[in-house]
């Protein structure tokens, strides 16, 4: 009995949790915030990075998409831009990220 009522609250934990945590990046997405959306972008990247996290790149990549129009010609832009190229490299998109890495040396060939 005991056991039973401890995967029931389990399981409960386990789906509040990830309805709060996709909540949390819908709102980022859907958020005016470019700063929000920046530091956001960049801590799913660099989480992606450590365990290898298709999830967290295609993330990544839905941030850094909305972002790029915004950052273009200001100083973030030149390292939001190799990200974006390396998330595509990393999903494994060699095509896109050939392409955006290119932009990338062209836009900013120092």
């Amino acid at each position: 009995m005991l056991i039973f009522r401890m995967k029931k609250i389990f399981l409960l934990l386990s789906v509040v949790f990830l309805f709060t945590s996709c909540g949390e990046y819908q709102q980022v997405l859907k958020s005016k915030d470019t700063a929000v959306k920046y530091s956001t972008a960049e801590k799913l990247y660099n989480e992606a990075k450590e365990d290898d996290s298709r999830r967290k790149y295609r993330k990544a990549l839905r941030l850094f998409e909305q972002l790029m129009p915004e950052f273009r010609g200001k100083p973030q832009g030149q390292k939001l831009s190799f990200l974006y190229a390396d998330t595509y490299y990393e999903l494994g998109d060699y095509y896109l990220a050939g392409y955006q890495f290119e932009r990338f040396v062209e836009t900013y060939p120092e």
